[in-house]
């Protein structure tokens, strides 16, 4: 049956299909206008106004690296040639490429199918100022680029390498192609620089679909090229790398040389895609460091790697004389991962890796697995023995697992060391079984670890762990405890740490803090001395030295305190330095070598007893078997001492002190003291030096006897100054029962003297009963002093109150109050209390304490004679009024005021008094200044003022402060130099007159700068000890600095002479030299000296210079006129000389004080003639040549003096001097050796009279032709007779001569009757009947030199005139008249023939 079509509603249909074409309209549409906007946006790209929207976005780009792209415009299409102008590539650093034109002929379309196609790619004008330095991202961005790479060419002709990149500034020119894609790589690169020579040429075509590889590499790197600056290469590289085959197999090889020499030589092979390597690479060719030390000499190297779909499979091997490395495992290039890569590495030779490191089986293990942004590790180092240097470490173990993060590396760490060694037991026990946990953190090449726990079988602790990976540094912040250590020898101690270790300069560092404070001290004897139990705190330090040091030491026990620092030399040696403080001995410096339990110890002890003035105390104790062997040194009030011995300490013994030697100056102590449970047992011996007994030490039940018997007799202690006692005794009983003292103290003594302060008598006795009782003591001054006191003092614990009274000059010295002095705070105080004084008072309280001092004084009329019972013979006069107040802390500068008006201020001399002056002064010091202002007036007239300011004291000693800080001072004076001069006590000479000084001053104490100037006008200077009298002397001074510089100085002397030059006086030097003096004059004719026994008047220069010594007068001079006289004439009786010894003298006379610094002469000095000679029976002139030396009031003169002419008298009978010379060799005083004749012509005879042997001691003999006996002789010499001619008289005087000549002295009444009268010859003339003459009388008289007049008479009317004029030496005119009418006139003619 035939089908029958349905019928169908076209109608219905219609409005259907208009419905579906809307639809489809409308999305065409859309589409189209799709695809319109698309069209219209990449043309709107491509017009300037789009390429500058693309350069916007491309600046806005922020990478996480830091990379930032600058452009400056875009040429061209950007879908198929364009043109970047302008590029800049920078990074956080700033910009480090740029390029002028960046010409790209390219298929951007090409992205849409993952691949970059650039046809052609073209770099002008670039410059590569230094490499990139991006931050790491932490991405584990693919190694290789999961899209295809086409570059069919790229080329950069001249890139500028900039000096930053390579060292130096140079060009390179790089092309080359790359195509990569799935299933082939081929890469072509051709690089080289233009002026070092460098060049990298690479070819690489891998197909293994066609089975095609090809490889060929070449490298060329001089040594001072672009690639060997950037590896580190020190010589001149070939690098080649080439082979023959296919996919399927290809053999090749790589070689590195240098100089020809092979570096490297491995053997390449690759059979589809599995690729294997085996060679030798030298040490050389590796960076210097770490790497080419493993290697040394040479690394073997084996393994293969396959890739398959950018993952690596690796087995390496590699092996040096140093260490064994193997690592097996895979490397996603894709993922940026590891596949379970396992590392072993053991270390043979461990010293490559550290000069001083050995070791034992050292190994390291490590697992490594997943992505390199959250890698995860585990590793084992293990190690039976480690050793650096002389340290053993052993089973050491470290362990840990851990996994990187974004932000870095997890390193958990546990670490194990059994034992360490060889730095002594102390650290051996110390750091024995060692524990270490710690949670380490990698980021950013900084390691770290916080609260990591640290523990040994003695301590344990925390660290806080940084290190620098770049630089190698790190640092450990270390808080240790070590509860109940025990060190062998010394103790048990808790110990705490806080310490840092890190890198020094040679290796490790450390540096920090220690405390230990002592439980147990097994040393007896340093804890006996210290009191108790030490806590010893120190700083910690292993530096550059690789020695262990001690900084900032500080012990503290119950007596001591001590300050220092120590190194330990050796594992068992030690030494420690520093300064302390003991409660008994006072400050000490100490110095310790030698093993903690019997060290070598030096000690210097400050002042360890200030009551015996203990001063500079060294005491080395020297251990031996039974404890230590000790010698001392110091000084004392009573002068140096030296002693020896040992302290002998032997477990379950008491310990004893046996002193071997103890010396102070000439006296010495011996004995034994033994410290028993019950106190000290012993006896010391004193003898030597003027003192001799013993101190006995005895103890008993709850009591200590000290028992001391000594005796003085003349005893010297050379102290500074230097002590004498003619006479002492000392009987003393010390009773010390439970912290009280019974006391029974006798002393007498006379002669003491402590330098210039003498007591004649000292008498005093002390009883008391546990501390409570009397004491009664009188002082006497020395013989022909006035001075004595007595006194009474009761005596309680911590309180004496004492009453006295004397007299000094004639005036009463009394306490109008009782003196009461209490103990408080270790020190004393004294009670408001007022000493009388004549009609003067002297009210004054105080304190003495430990550190603190104060003084209150009120003055009212007191006169300054007082001051002369401490210094002798000071000679003030006058009366003071005044305040004074002062507070000290230690040796600080002293706080306080002092207002003092001095009437009538004088001191006296030997000769002279300075005129009476008054005087106001006040002085106000605060901790920080110090002022002063005062003023002079003398008969009511102010003649001078000064005022000063001392600023900026610091907080040392006082005297060094005030020395050292900012000076300003004022001083003006118009007035007679005598009222200062003489004030300064010194006699050697008297400066007289008026004189003016204004003077500014600032600088120093110790150095002044001085401003100003002084003036005289009408000056005196005058010496007592030479006669030397200067007057009208005027000079004018400019201050300069520290000196008063004389430009010119005039004056004259008696006879008209004259004294002139120049000089300075230097105010700036050592204490205790005085003034520094140096003056240049020149005498003109000037009368320097007029002593008694030695004058002269000279010319020349003088030089007066004074130092350390004193001071020196020299020069050169010319003595224009000179007089000496000898001191005992041969023509007078010498008395007779009777050595005297005085016995039962009397104990308490003062010795005389020579002058520590005297002045000397040292004079040279011609005399052509004029010097006088007299004495001796000479009257002579003389030239010389002599030197004059020694002190000014002593000196000595050496030489010699030829006589010129004169005569010698003997017996009053006058001779002509023929020949003479005087030889001065240095005696004090002046007593020359003579050398003299005379000669005298009689009738018949010819007599010679011979002077020699010493000045004051001369020797005469008589010769005569014809020999005749010698009383005949003098008896013609002395009368012109025969002896049996003389008459009474006469034989009365020539017995005297006679008895002169032979014993030296005799009775001589006419001698001795012509010296009375001052007359130069007196004689008995025997009568003359041709004249009538009867026995008569003769005196003579030269009126000058030349002329002499002699009177005769013999009292019955006869008398005579003659007179005797000598023309030369042979030629004289005489005459004479008389009373009977005779006169005659004669010439004498005398030759010698």
């Amino acid at each position: 049956m035939d089908k029958q079509e349905p019928d169908i509603d076209v109608q219905s249909i219609k409005p259907r299909r208009s419905i579906g074409r809307k639809i489809m309209v409308f999305l065409g549409g859309l589409l189209l206008l799709v695809a319109a906007v698309l069209a219209g946006g990449a043309y709107w790209l491509d017009s300037d106004s789009g390429h500058k929207y693309i350069i916007s976005e491309i600046e806005a780009l922020e990478p996480d690296d830091g990379l930032r792209i600058r452009i400056g415009d875009i040429n061209g299409s950007i879908y198929k040639n364009m043109e970047i102008v302008d590029l800049t590539l920078a990074d956080p650093e700033g910009v480090f490429f740029e390029a002028g034109v960046v010409a790209l002929d390219w298929s951007p379309l090409a992205w849409i199918f993952n691949e970059l196609n650039i046809s052609n790619a073209v770099i002008a004008k670039a410059r590569l100022k230094r490499l990139p330095a991006l931050r790491d991202t932490q991405q584990d961005a693919p190694l290789f680029p999961d899209f295809d790479i086409y570059l069919g060419n790229f080329r950069a002709d001249s890139l500028l390498l900039e000096e930053a990149v390579i060292g130096e500034a140079q060009r390179a020119d790089l092309s080359g192609s790359a195509d990569i894609r799935s299933g082939r790589a081929m890469i072509n690169l051709d690089a080289a620089t233009t002026r070092s020579g460098d060049k990298i040429l690479l070819s690489l075509n891998a197909e293994p679909d066609r089975e095609k590889l090809d490889l060929n590499a070449e490298i060329i790197a001089p040594a001072d090229g672009a690639i060997a600056r950037q590896i580190g290469f020190q010589r001149d590289y070939a690098i080649t790398l080439g082979g023959e085959g296919d996919w399927t197999k290809w053999d090749g090889s790589l070689i590195a040389k240098s100089a020809n020499l092979p570096l490297a030589e491995l053997t390449l092979e690759a059979r589809e895609g599995l690729f294997g390597f085996d060679g030798n690479i030298e040490s050389e060719l590796l960076p210097k460091g770490l790497a080419a030390k493993l290697a040394a000499p040479r690394l073997v190297v084996n393994g293969n790697a396959s890739v398959e779909d950018r993952l690596i499979q690796l087995d390496l091997a590699a092996r040096s004389s140093v260490a064994n490395l193997t690592a097996k495992g895979g490397v996603d290039l894709a993922r940026s991962a590891l596949d379970a890569v396992r590392v072993e590495f053991d270390v043979r030779d461990p010293s490559a890796l550290a000069a001083n490191m050995r070791a034992q089986d050292l190994e390291f293990k490590a697992l490594l697995n997943g992505k390199f942004s959250t890698l995860r590790y585990q590793y084992l180092l293990t190690a039976p023995q480690l050793a650096f240097g002389k340290t053993l470490l052993t089973g050491v173990t470290a362990s840990g697992e851990g996994r990187r993060d974004a932000n870095g590396f997890d390193i958990p760490v546990e670490l194990a060391v059994t034992s360490l060694i060889g730095n002594g037991d102390l650290l051996k026990q110390l750091l024995s079984g060692f524990n270490g946990k710690a949670f380490l953190r990698l980021e950013q090449g900084r390691l770290f670890a916080e609260r990591a726990v640290i523990a040994t079988n003695s301590a344990s602790g925390r660290a806080d762990i940084e290190a620098r990976l770049a630089t190698g540094e790190y640092a450990i912040n270390l808080d240790a405890q070590a509860p109940s250590f025990a060190v062998a020898g010394v103790g048990i101690a808790d110990i705490v740490a806080v310490l840092e270790i890190g890198t020094g300069t040679a290796g490790l560092a450390i540096d920090g803090k220690v405390t230990a404070r002592l439980r147990r001290f097994d040393n007896e004897f340093l804890r006996d001395l210290g009191g108790g139990l030490p806590v010893v705190e120190t700083g910690l330090v292993l530096d550059s030295d690789r020695k262990l040091r001690f900084p900032n030491l500080n012990i503290d026990t119950p007596k001591l305190q001590f300050s220092g620092s120590g190194v330990q030399q050796t594992a068992t040696i030690f030494e420690f330095n520093g300064r302390g403080e003991h409660d008994q001995y006072g400050a000490f410096d100490l110095d310790l070598e030698g093993p903690l339990a019997r060290p070598q110890i030096a000690l210097l002890l400050d002042s360890p007893l200030p009551a015996a003035g203990l001063s500079a105390v060294q005491l080395d104790l020297d251990p031996v078997d039974s404890g230590f062997a000790f010698t001392a040194a110091g000084g004392s009030t009573l002068g140096p001492f030296t002693g020896n011995g040992a302290i002998v300490t032997i477990a379950g013994q008491d310990a004893q002190i046996r002193v071997d030697q103890l010396k102070v100056s000439d006296t010495l102590a011996t004995g034994t003291i033994r410290p028993t449970a019950l106190g000290l047992a012993g006896n010391l011996a004193i003898s030597g030096g003027g003192v001799n007994g013993n101190v006995l030490f005895e103890p008993g039940q709850n009591r200590q006897l000290i028992r001391a018997k000594l005796n003085a007799k003349n005893a010297r202690f050379d102290g500074a100054p230097p002590i004498l006692i003619r006479t002492g005794t000392l009987d003393a009983d010390v009773i010390l029962v439970e912290g009280q003292s019974d006391v029974d103290v006798t002393v007498r003594a006379q002669g003491i003297s402590r330098g210039d302060l003498m007591v004649g008598r000292v008498a005093g006795n002390t009883k008391l009963v546990n501390g409570t009782g009397n004491a009664t003591f009188s002082v006497a001054g020395t013989r022909g002093s006035t001075f004595n006191f007595q006194a009474k003092a009761d005596i309680i614990p911590d309180r004496y109150v004492m009453t006295g009274n004397g007299l000094f000059e004639g005036r009463t010295l009394r306490f109008l109050k009782p003196l009461e002095l209490r103990r408080v705070n270790g020190g004393w105080t004294v009670s408001p209390t007022t000493l009388a004084y004549g009609n003067g008072r002297t009210r004054f309280s105080g304190q003495w304490a430990s550190g603190t001092s104060r003084l209150d004084m009120t003055l009212s009329k007191m006169p300054l004679t007082l001051a002369d019972i401490i210094a002798h013979d000071l000679g003030l006069g006058g009366e003071a009024n005044g305040v004074i107040k002062i507070n000290q802390t230690g040796s600080q500068m002293p706080i306080g005021e002092a207002k003092l008006n001095i009437k009538g201020l004088t001191r006296s001399g030997l000769i002279l008094t300075s005129t009476p002056i008054d005087l106001g002064l006040n002085i106000a010091i605060s901790n920080r200044n110090a002022a002063a202002r005062g003023v002079i007036q003398s008969q009511s007239k102010t003649i001078g003022r000064f005022q000063g300011r001392v600023t900026g004291f610091g907080s040392g000693n006082w005297k060094e402060e005030l020395q050292r800080s900012p000076l300003f001072a004022q001083a003006r004076f118009n007035g007679a130099a005598d009222a200062l001069w003489r004030l300064t006590g010194v006699e050697t000479f008297d400066l007289t007159g008026p004189l003016s000084l204004s003077a500014d001053v600032r600088g120093t104490l110790a150095n002044p700068q001085i401003d100003g100037q002084l003036r005289t006008s009408n000056a005196r200077l005058e010496s007592g000890l030479t006669g030397t009298v200067v007057s009208g002397i005027k000079a004018q001074g400019q201050f300069d600095g520290s000196r008063l510089v004389m430009s010119n100085i005039t004056g004259s002397t008696r006879g008209g002479g004259s004294v002139s030059g120049s000089g300075s006086f230097n105010f700036a030097v050592a204490p205790g030299e005085g003034i520094g003096i140096m003056l240049d004059l020149n005498a003109q004719k000037a009368r320097l000296i007029a002593r008694d026994d030695f004058a002269a008047t000279v010319t020349g220069p003088i030089q007066i210079r004074s130092s350390v010594d004193g001071g020196v007068i020299s020069g050169d001079l010319t003595l224009n006129r000179s007089f000496f006289q000898f001191g005992n004439a041969a023509e007078t009786v010498a008395l007779p000389k009777i050595k005297v010894t005085e016995i039962n003298r009397r104990a308490d006379e003062r010795v005389a004080i020579v002058s520590s610094r005297p002045w000397r002469f040292a004079l040279s000095a011609t005399a052509p003639n004029r010097l006088q000679v007299e004495g001796l029976g000479l009257d002579s002139e003389w030239r010389a040549n002599l030197k004059v030396s020694g002190p000014v009031d002593n000196f000595a003169m050496t030489g010699s003096a030829d006589l010129v002419r004169g005569n010698y008298t003997f017996a009053g009978r006058r001779f002509q001097l023929e020949r003479g010379r005087i030889r001065f060799v240095g005696s004090q005083p002046p007593n020359p050796i003579l050398d003299i004749e005379a000669e005298a012509d009689l009738t018949g005879l010819n007599a010679t009279i011979n002077v020699t042997g010493r000045g004051n001691s001369p020797e005469i003999a008589f010769n005569s032709v014809p020999a005749l006996p010698e009383d005949e002789l003098l008896s013609r010499v002395l009368f012109g007779a025969s002896i049996s001619d003389l008459s009474a008289p006469e034989a009365v005087q020539l017995a005297a001569a006679v008895a002169s000549l032979n014993s030296g002295g005799g009775l001589d009444p006419i001698n001795q009757l012509r010296k009375a009268v001052g007359l130069d010859r007196l004689r008995i003339l025997p009568a003359d009947v041709t004249t009538g003459q009867s026995t008569s009388i003769a005196a003579g008289k030269y009126i000058t030199r030349r002329a002499y007049v002699e009177l005769i008479t013999d009292g019955q009317g006869y008398s005579a005139t003659r007179l005797e004029f000598q023309i030369t030496r042979w030629l004289s005119i005489l005459s004479s008249i008389s009373t009977i009418g005779r006169q005659n006139v004669n010439v004498r003619v005398s030759r010698d023939y």
